[in-house]
C-alpha cells in the first residue's frame, strides 16, 4: 500500500480508466470539429505515397537545404516565404 492507501494495481487500473477517459475526450472533440490537424512520423507519409526528405529521391534531391534553413527565415523572411 502506497501513501494513499492504495496498491499499486489500484493505481494501473486508474491511469488505464482515466486514459480511456482522454481518448473518449479526444474523439469526442475531434467528431465535433470542423478541422483537424496531426502531426505523425515520417513512416506514416512515406507509406501513403509522399516523398520523404532525406531518402533515395527525397525531396532535398530536388530543392537546396540552405533555402530551407532557419538562418535564412531570419535573415530573409519575405523571400523564405516565396520560393
Amino acid at each position: 500500500m502506497d501513501d494513499d492507501g492504495q496498491t499499486p494495481r489500484d493505481d494501473a487500473a486508474d491511469a488505464g480508466t482515466a486514459r480511456a477517459d482522454d481518448v473518449d475526450a479526444v474523439a469526442r472533440a475531434l467528431a465535433a470539429a470542423d478541422e483537424a490537424v496531426a502531426l505523425t512520423g515520417a513512416g506514416v507519409s512515406t507509406a501513403s505515397g509522399i516523398p520523404d526528405f532525406r531518402g533515395e529521391d527525397g525531396l532535398w534531391e530536388r530543392y537546396d537545404t540552405d533555402d530551407f534553413h532557419v538562418r535564412r527565415f531570419l535573415a530573409e523572411p519575405g523571400p523564405f516565404w516565396e520560393d
